[in-house]
């Protein structure tokens, strides 16, 4: 009995991390051990990452030189003087495709802001032994702004063994805020980029503007891949203030275009032009 008990607490501790609802991002303490290993923790896998990691202030994490290997796969360069910066991770577990396979979102920006430092996306495997580190099987940048996370709904399924993984990015100040989803396809033989969803929103006197894109996936007949809608809500709402000149409000509209697998080019294809329409309309007004 005293060795059941002791089996199902390790297990416990092991699946810790893994708290939430599977699909769920999470997030977690680099010193949080990882999902499936015995004495492996995040920061061991962001060492992996960026060897010169030490601890700075507070929770801070920083280092200055980033892996060859994932320097060259990403075209990145190895030395950083203004260093990589980081506290925490956002961890998804991918159950759909089997409880050894999770994804890690390294953000080395974020406590510095430095919009120019990465954020990767790291696809693992767990290994046979739980002493063991898991498999790093690929990694994205997907940094492209200064605040980069997991949005709601970041992990949908598109088929038994792959899905839909949700990046955001963006920033704001006091009347404009930019907005980037990067939609990834995580499957059997790694990461790939689908498209990036650039949304804009600002503020007038007398009127906000705002653009809001929602994410969903769908079972289309007998295709075995689920299609991606993406629709984008462009909403202009009065707001009561006093203005010399108002800027006339429009009728809300919505954009919405389908991506589905072309199973000859092994790619997610989009079935109109419309989001780079909206994308190079809002890089006029920037």
């Amino acid at each position: 009995m005293r060795l059941c008990f002791r089996f199902v607490l390790r297990l416990l501790l092991l699946l810790a991390p893994f708290a939430a609802a599977a699909g769920e991002p999470v997030r977690t303490d680099l010193k949080a051990r990882v999902p499936g290993a015995a004495t492996v923790t995040y920061l061991d896998l962001a060492r992996q990452i960026v060897p010169d990691l030490a601890r700075a202030e507070g929770a801070a994490w920083r280092g200055d030189t980033l892996d060859e290997a994932v320097a060259r796969k990403l075209d990145l360069d190895t030395d950083w003087p203004d260093g990589f910066v980081i506290e925490h991770v956002e961890v998804i577990d991918l159950a759909s495709a089997g409880p050894s396979r999770f994804i890690v979102l390294f953000d080395f920006g974020i406590s510095n802001g430095d919009p120019a430092a990465p954020a990767l996306l790291a696809l693992y495997s767990a290994a046979g032994s739980i002493d063991t580190a898991p498999r790093l099987r690929d990694v994205l940048n997907v940094g492209f702004d200064r605040d980069t996370g997991f949005p709601r709904d970041a992990m949908q399924p598109l088929d038994p063994q792959s899905q839909l993984i949700v990046v955001s990015n963006g920033h704001w100040n006091s009347q404009q805020a930019y907005g980037d989803l990067t939609l990834v396809l995580a499957g059997p033989g790694g990461l790939r980029t689908i498209d990036d969803v650039m949304t804009f929103s600002e503020t007038f006197c007398g009127l906000r503007r705002t653009q809001e894109p929602r994410i969903s996936v769908r079972k289309e007949g007998s295709v075995p891949m689920a299609a991606i809608r993406v629709d984008v809500l462009l909403r202009d709402e009065p707001v009561r203030e006093r203005c010399s000149e108002r800027t006339a409000a429009r009728r809300d509209r919505t954009i919405t275009v389908t991506y589905r697998w072309n199973k000859v080019s092994g790619r997610y294809e989009p079935d109109s032009k419309a989001l780079e329409k909206l994308a190079s309309e809002n890089e006029k007004r920037f």
